[in-house]
């Protein structure tokens, strides 16, 4: 089961629910980006299990901003995207997810 959960900006108090890192449900393989074209944190999918069994996966080719579709993305080194301040973890985990 995937989790999720809420970083905030202690600089510009820009905040985010994301898995902060690779993370993945029964179905669904995700990471956490960050969009340098929207400035935004978050969680992408990047590949689906493929057997019940949870043991085979199938990457996506591509990935993309959820937001602007956009290719101009990279992992989230958990920086904040809006004043590279770094973030910090202000809650526990809050979403859990397949």
């Amino acid at each position: 089961m995937g989790k999720q959960t809420t970083f905030t900006c202690p600089e510009c108090n820009y905040s985010c629910v994301v898995s902060g890192e690779a993370d993945r449900g029964r179905v669904s393989i995700t990471d956490t980006y960050v969009c340098r074209d929207c400035k935004i944190a978050d969680d992408i999918s990047v590949g689906i299990m493929t057997e019940e069994n949870e043991k085979k996966m199938k990457l996506k080719d591509e990935i993309c901003c959820n937001e602007c579709k956009g290719k101009n993305i990279e992992i989230w080194d958990k920086i904040c995207p809006k004043c590279d301040t770094p973030m910090k973890m202000t809650g526990e985990r809050v979403v859990h997810w397949d």
